[in-house]
């Protein structure tokens, strides 16, 4: 809650571009994108060790993955992928790791996605430098406006979902209460 008062707690030789934390089990789940093969897994929040669960498979073309998103552990699991011409919303089969199209959002750099707790999701598109709703059935993004700053790689946003408030992390401000 309070970034000044933050605490290293290990430092990674692995890169995870999507980070998702379930607060209901208390698990924090990423997706190992590097070193290869890309695995599901759990971080430790004490130590950061990551225990790998199965390896993902069924990417599209050479898209990377660049987020995760579930109601909670037990719902459904969403990621997002991009190559920098085309964005794709998945389902994850969190016991296989085959993810699932859902569809294409429209957009060319979705970076991250994000769901409340009533299931809507939302998109930070770092190509347009927007925010946008996506439907979860067919992967289509909506406007919902620009960010007004211009953004680069290692973006992420994620609703809080005790407040609903979304937030925007590329410059750590929240967007409103939806």
């Amino acid at each position: 809650p309070n970034a000044a008062t933050s605490t290293v707690i290990c430092t990674q030789a692995e890169d995870y571009f999507a980070v998702e934390h379930d607060n209901a089990t208390g698990v924090l789940w990423a997706i190992r994108n590097a070193p290869l093969p890309l695995a599901l897994g759990q971080i430790n929040k004490t130590t950061g060790a990551f225990t790998a669960g199965p390896t993902v498979t069924g990417l599209q073309g050479t898209q990377n993955i660049t987020g995760l998103a579930f109601v909670n552990s037990s719902s459904t699991f969403y990621v997002s992928g991009a190559d920098g011409t085309v964005s794709t919303l998945y389902s994850l089969n969190p016991t296989t790791g085959a993810l699932t199209v859902i569809g294409q959002t429209g957009t060319t750099l979705m970076i991250d996605i994000a769901l409340n707790n009533a299931g809507v999701m939302y998109g930070h598109d770092i190509g347009t430098d927007s925010i946008y709703t996506i439907n979860t059935a067919t992967g289509a993004a909506t406007l919902i406006g620009p960010t007004g700053i211009p953004a680069n790689f290692a973006q992420s946003i994620d609703v809080d979902k005790s407040t609903g408030v979304l937030y925007d992390r590329v410059f750590v401000r929240h967007w409103d209460t939806w």
